[in-house]
């Protein structure tokens, strides 16, 4: 309402100005009021997440400078000292939270997913059997989707992303769809079921990472 009658006031009016400051001074506490609703949306989910872990934590989850940012089901490899991956077949998933100055490693407390889903196995000729097939997989997708979003975890480790980097997987036998993760005294290889996944991991990852590192020049 105010930014439609400075429109309508000509340049020379005595009110002009203070309808200008008007306007700027409702914006602000209209954006202050949204940094304060994502800060407190923000603090839920932390505690959210540090209900979900079984034991103790090591570390403090809940921090007022901490931002949660993603999280998800993720098959992590490790290297041999040759550079190669070990057990390239071998599919052990963790659960994997970014927030915006660490990454946290945690097992999931159960995790009904088979380790190498494939969906389009056999072939049916039978619609009916196809149309059951694909309802089961819906419903097996939104339970798995349920239980990575709220289910129990086990921590494993957290690692501090101003010690970390990540690069394009430099190993021949390394799985499809997957990047690594260079840190300080662990490499990872962290694979996804598909290329998009893993394009949004690596670029909320390294964007993270340059974030921490900008603030600690």
């Amino acid at each position: 309402m105010l930014k439609q009658l400075l429109k309508y006031t000509p340049e020379d009016h005595p009110d002009k100005n203070l309808i200008v400051e008007a306007i700027d001074r409702i914006e602000a506490v209209a954006t202050q009021n949204e940094k304060v609703q994502e800060r407190s949306e923000n603090i839920s989910i932390l505690f959210s997440l540090e209900s979900r872990f079984q034991q103790e934590l090591s570390i403090q989850l809940v921090e007022p400078h901490r931002q949660f940012i993603l999280q998800g089901r993720v098959v992590v490899h490790r290297y041999n000292k040759d550079n190669s991956i070990k057990d390239v077949k071998a599919r052990k998933r963790y659960h994997l939270l970014l927030f915006n100055d660490m990454l946290v490693m945690a097992k999931p407390k159960k995790d009904s997913s088979p380790d190498s889903p494939d969906l389009d196995k056999e072939d049916s000729k039978d619609k009916e059997k196809d149309k059951e097939k694909e309802k089961e997989d819906l419903e097996k997708a939104k339970k798995k989707q349920q239980e990575e979003e709220t289910g129990q975890l086990r921590f494993v480790r957290h690692l501090e992303l101003k010690e970390c980097e990540v690069e394009e997987e430099p190993s021949k036998d390394a799985p499809k769809h997957s990047y690594r993760l260079q840190h300080l005294v662990y490499p990872f290889c962290f694979s996804f079921p598909d290329g998009q996944l893993k394009e949004k991991w690596w670029n909320e990852t390294r964007q993270a990472i340059a974030e921490v590192k900008k603030k600690e020049k």
